[in-house]
C-alpha cells in the first residue's frame, strides 16, 4: 500500500481514492471508498482494454459471477460498473497484508498456520468452483492474511486479460499444462502453500509443507491434471467444511500492526487525526506499508526477530491471563519505591511487544519502565552482572539477565543466568554446564557469561566461563526448565555473547572468533577468524552478521560465507589495543547500524566514550563530528517507534527515529 503519486487521480466516478494497492495483469488497484462505503480495493481496467470487446465482455461476466460466491473466503465485489467507459470493480478489501508481503518481509509463516491458510483457501476455490467458475491467477499476491483467517483477494478477474490461458499471470503459481480449468486452480494453491512454508516461489518448496500436509500438497502438484483432487476434495480432506483455526499470536500481532499502519495512512488520506498514540508512527507508515517490513525484531541484545519469534503457540508457563498481558502492564515485580537518580545504564533491550524497556546497571540492578510514560514497572533484581545484557524471550513477557547471586558456600557471588516473568512473578535460575562437584556443592559454579532463547522461545541457550573439562554451553528446555544438551569440552573456549541464527543453529563469539554452531550439538559449522573485538550483530533478513575486523566494522553474508562490506573507523582503529566494544546494534528497517566503544579508565573522560550511527545504504556516519558525546550503547524499538540511547551520564535517552532527537529522558 502507498500514498497516491500526483499521477493518480483523487476520485474515479463516486469514489475517492486513498491509496494505491498495485496492479496487475487487467487493472490499477486503489483503496478507495463511495459515499457512507466502507473502504476496499477499487480495480480500474486499464486503457489498454477499455474498447476490446472480448475483455469488456469477460470482465462482465466476471462481475456476473462474483454475486454467486460465498464472500467469506473470497472477496465479494461490493459494486461495478463494467460497461462504463473505463470498466470498473469495487471489491471488499479488509486492512491486512498479502501473503506475499508477509513472507518476503518476514520469512515462511509460522509451522501452525499452515494448516488454517490450506483451509480457507481450499473452501475459498470450492466456492468458486461449486459457483461454474474458476480463479485463473490466484498466487501469494492475492492473498491477504486478515485476522480471522485468509481471503482470497478477488474472483479472478486476471483471467479476462487476452490469452490469460496460453500465458498466466504469475507463471510461477500456474502448472504446466496452463488454461483456465478447476485443476490449474488446485496446483496454484499447492504452490501457494509451498510459498508460505519455504518462502521460495512456486512448488520448490514443498520440502518445508509440514508433514501432514506434505502428501496433499505433492498430490496436487501432480504434472498430469487428472491425478490432481479437486477443491471439494480438498476441503474434505483438510477436515471441512470448518472454520479455520487461529492464527498463532505471533501472526496476529503482527497483522494487527500492518493493520494498525494502513488505518494510519487512511486516515492520514482522509485528513483525520491519527490516536496521540501512533503519531510517532506516522512518518513510517509510508515505508512500513509498501514493504511490509517494519516489525523485524532486529538484534541488539539478543532480542528476536522475524516472523517465527513471535509465534510459540500456547505459553503453559504463564497462563492465558499472561498471554492477554502486555509487558508493560505486569506488576509481579513492582519497585517498592521509585528510581529517581541516574540508572547507571549499562545495557538495554525492548521487549517483544515493544511496550516496555529493560535496563541493567552495576548498581540499580535490572529495571523495567515503560518508556512511553516514563514509569518504572518492574525491578526483578538489584544485583546484576555489569557486562551482562538484558534478553527477552520471543512469547509472552518473560526476561532473563545475568544476576549475580550468593555462593551458598559464603565464597562471595558469581553470576547466575536467571529468568523473571513479568506478570506471574515467576523467577527461574539456570546455572548452566556444571561439574560434578559443583553439582554436589563442593565448589562453586562457573559463572555464566552469556545467554540467548531460541526464537520460539522453546530453548534456553547458556554459556559459562571456561574451566578445563568443562563444556562452555548448555542448552534448556524452558517448557520443563532441564538442561537437554551440552557443548563438548574439547577445544572449548568460554563463549561471551550468542545469539541463535535460527531453532537449529547458534551464532557464538569468543575472545578469538565468531563461529556459527549446530545449537544441540555445537558442533561447528562456519567459522569467522579475523574478529578482533568481542560482540556482533545479526541481520537476519539479510542473512548477514556484523562484527569488528582488525577494526573495521565488517558485513558477512552467512549463506554466501564472504565479506558484503567494510566500514573502517580510524579512532578505534588507533586505540583498538586498549579500547572496549560497548554497543553494536542494528535496525535494518530504519538502515541504522551502531557501534560504540570506550577508551581505558586512563583517557580524559571527555574523550573517553565514543559512539559511532552509520547509515546502512550509503555507509556514511550520521554523528561524524558531533561536539558532544554520543550514546555507546542503543537499542531500537521493535517498530521503529522510537530508539533508546544509555548515555555516559548512566541516563536513557529515548530519540526520535527520524530527526535523532531526545524526546524523554529515563528516569
Amino acid at each position: 500500500m502507498l500514498p497516491l503519486s500526483p499521477h493518480d487521480p483523487p476520485t474515479h466516478g463516486v469514489h475517492r481514492l486513498h491509496a494505491r494497492l498495485g496492479e496487475d495483469a487487467c487493472s490499477h488497484v486503489y483503496l478507495a471508498s463511495g459515499q457512507g462505503q466502507r473502504p476496499g480495493a477499487l480495480r480500474i481496467v486499464r486503457s489498454e482494454y477499455t474498447t476490446d470487446h472480448a475483455f469488456r465482455s469477460a470482465f462482465d461476466d466476471i462481475v456476473g459471477a462474483a454475486g454467486e460466491v460465498d464472500g467469506r473466503y473470497v472477496a465479494p465485489v461490493m459494486n461495478a460498473d463494467p460497461r462504463a467507459a473505463t470498466p470498473w470493480a469495487m471489491v471488499a478489501r479488509p486492512l491486512a497484508p498479502p501473503l506475499s508481503e508477509l513472507v518476503d518481509a518476514h520469512g515462511p509463516l509460522p509451522e501452525p498456520a499452515l494448516p488454517s491458510l490450506a483451509l480457507a483457501l481450499a473452501q475459498g476455490l470450492a466456492d468458486l468452483h461449486a459457483s461454474g467458475h474458476v480463479h485463473g491467477s490466484l498466487w501469494p499476491g492475492g492473498i491477504l492474511i486478515a485476522r480471522p483467517h485468509a481471503v482470497i483477494a478477488d474472483v479472478g478477474f486476471e483471467k479476462a486479460v487476452p490469452g490469460a490461458d496460453r500465458s498466466p499471470p504469475h507463471p510461477g503459481f500456474a502448472p504446466p499444462e496452463g488454461g483456465l480449468t478447476t485443476t490449474a486452480d488446485v496446483f496454484a494453491w499447492a504452490a501457494t502453500l509451498c510459498f508460505a512454508a519455504g518462502g521460495v516461489t512456486g512448488p520448490e518448496g514443498l520440502a518445508r509443507v509440514p508433514l501432514q500436509l506434505r502428501g496433499l500438497v505433492n498430490a496436487c502438484l501432480q504434472v498430469d491434471p487428472r491425478l490432481r483432487p479437486d477443491s471439494a476434495d480438498l476441503v474434505a480432506m483438510l477436515g471441512g467444511p470448518a472454520t479455520p483455526a487461529p492464527w498463532p499470536q505471533g501472526l496476529v500481532s503482527l497483522v494487527k500492526r500492518y493493520e494498525d499502519r494502513a488505518e494510519d495512512l487512511l486516515s492520514e488520506a482522509k485528513g483525520a487525526a491519527l490516536p496521540a498514540s501512533r503519531l510517532l508512527r506516522r512518518r513510517r507508515t509510508t515505508a512500513f506499508v509498501a514493504t511490509g517490513a517494519a516489525l523485524a525484531l532486529v538484534i541488539g541484545a539478543g532480542t528476536a526477530w522475524g516472523l517465527l519469534r513471535l509465534d510459540r503457540g500456547e505459553n503453559t508457563a504463564t497462563g492465558p491471563e499472561a498471554a492477554e498481558a502486555g509487558c508493560s502492564e505486569g506488576d509481579a515485580f513492582s519497585p517498592s519505591t521509585p528510581t529517581t537518580g541516574a540508572l547507571d545504564a549499562v545495557r538495554i533491550a525492548f521487549s517483544p511487544d515493544g511496550d516496555a524497556l529493560a535496563v541493567t546497571g552495576e548498581d540499580s540492578g535490572l529495571t523495567l519502565w515503560n518508556w512511553r510514560t516514563g514509569e518504572e514497572i518492574a525491578r526483578p533484581t538489584e544485583s546484576v552482572h555489569p557486562p551482562g545484557a538484558p534478553v527477552f524471550s520471543p512469547s509472552g513477557c518473560e526476561v532473563a539477565v545475568l544476576a549475580l547471586l550468593p555462593d551458598e558456600r559464603g565464597d562471595g557471588e558469581y553470576s547466575r543466568a536467571t529468568a523473571y516473568d513479568l506478570v506471574t512473578g515467576r523467577s527461574t535460575e539456570h546455572q548452566g554446564p556444571r561439574s560434578e562437584r559443583a553439582r554436589d556443592g563442593l565448589v562453586p559454579p562457573q559463572n555464566a557469561t552469556s545467554l540467548a532463547f531460541s526464537p520460539s522461545g522453546d530453548r534456553l541457550a547458556v554459556a559459562v566461563s571456561q574451566r578445563s573439562g568443562l563444556s562452555p554451553v548448555g542448552i534448556v528446555d524452558t517448557d520443563t526448565d532441564e538442561e537437554i544438551a551440552t557443548w563438548p569440552v574439547e577445544n572449548a573456549r568460554t563463549v561471551y555473547e550468542m545469539r541463535f541464527l535460527d531453532e537449529e543453529r547458534i551464532v557464538a563469539a569468543t575472545s578469538s572468533e565468531i563461529a556459527i554452531h549446530d545449537a544441540l550439538s555445537g558442533e561447528i559449522e562456519q567459522v569467522v577468524r579475523d574478529s578482533s573485538a568481542l560482540g556482533f550483530a545479526l541481520i537476519p533478513e539479510r542473512s548477514e552478521i556484523v562484527y569488528v575486523g582488525n577494526g573495521d566494522l565488517v558485513r558477512w553474508d552467512i549463506d554466501d560465507w564472504a565479506e558484503v562490506d567494510r566500514v573502517p573507523i580510524p579512532d578505534f582503529h588507533e586505540a583498538r589495543d586498549d579500547a572496549t566494544v560497548t554497543g553494536l546494534s542494528v535496525d535494518a528497517d530504519l538502515g541504522l547500524l551502531h557501534f560504540g566503544w570506550r577508551a581505558p579508565e586512563s583517557a580524559p573522560e571527555e574523550t573517553r566514550h565514543h559512539g559511532h550511527l552509520f547509515d546502512l545504504a550509503e555507509g556514511t556516519d550520521l554523528w561524524e563530528g558531533e561536539e558532544t558525546p554520543v550514546p555507546g550503547v542503543m537499542a531500537f524499538h521493535p517498530e521503529g517507534e522510537i530508539i533508546a540511547a544509555a548515555r555516559n551520564d548512566g541516563t536513557v535517552a529515548l530519540l526520535d527515529p527520524d530527526t535523532l532527537e531526545p524526546v524523554r529522558v529515563l528516569p
